[in-house]
């Protein structure tokens, strides 16, 4: 497993207790049943090799990092309630027991909560690796409908609220910077709209998020270059970046 091959690389590096190793999967890994996030659990073709990472990241301290894109069911699906994607609370909200779901991202990600807890992993943590809106390439991706849902999401995961399976801070990055003119535009046109600035560097929409300060890193002159624990920081310019609450 090159899982496995990694953390032994980190390991020899000595870089174990500060790099963690994940890896990204699309929400097709679960599934559910009835439905519902309760009847939420792994793929029945790939549960085994879902259950090895599972058990990987849990005994390495890992997290599992899950891809949720909204955009996707509405693109695949015409009769896909338009309303359930964004976080306006305008959608026929969904009861699941005693947990009522008023978007589709909490009800996904509470399925993949429910396919852990279900199988014995329910302490593992989760990050939402990538999520957004493209803005081209398809009648429902446009500026208008990409500022609404990273806005309302972001909102939506600063409240600290979490979801009715886990309620508390979420750790997610937005899907994506700039527009990629090279992607593969085999599942759709939409692939190279991803960006929230052109490639040029202006914002197509503005987003209301509290930007960190600008840094340099810069390494200490009594380091080495080949110091592991000296390299990262080697002529990066930290830049901006989007504080969503999690240092």
């Amino acid at each position: 497993m090159n899982l496995q091959n990694v953390q032994i690389a980190l390991i020899k590096a000595g870089l174990s207790g500060t790099v963690m190793v994940t890896v990204p999967l699309n929400d097709d890994m679960y599934e559910s049943s009835t439905g519902l996030p309760s009847g939420g659990d792994f793929r029945a073709d790939i549960r085994d090799q879902m259950l090895a990472i599972v058990k990987f990241l849990i005994h390495n301290n890992g997290v599992i990092a899950v891809n949720i894109n909204p955009f996707i069911s509405l693109y695949t699906d015409p009769n896909f309630p338009i309303e359930y994607v964004f976080f306006d609370e305008k959608a026929t909200p969904i009861h699941d027991g005693g947990k009522t779901y008023y978007n589709m991202f909490d009800a996904n990600y509470d399925t993949l909560v429910w396919a852990l807890n279900r199988n014995g992993f329910g302490n593992l943590p989760i990050t939402v690796g990538e999520i957004g809106w493209p803005t081209g390439g398809d009648q429902n991706a446009n500026i208008e409908y990409a500022k609404r849902f990273n806005q309302g999401f972001l909102t939506h995961i600063l409240g600290g609220n979490g979801t009715p399976m886990r309620p508390g801070m979420i750790d997610a990055y937005l899907y994506s910077l700039i527009d990629e003119d090279a992607k593969s535009i085999d599942p759709g046109s939409f692939e190279r709209h991803w960006g929230m600035f052109n490639c040029d560097g202006s914002a197509k929409y503005q987003l209301n998020v509290k930007f960190v300060d600008r840094k340099r890193c810069v390494m200490k002159p009594s380091a080495k270059l080949d110091d592991p624990h000296a390299a990262p920081s080697v002529g990066y310019d930290c830049g901006l970046a989007v504080s969503t609450g999690h240092g």
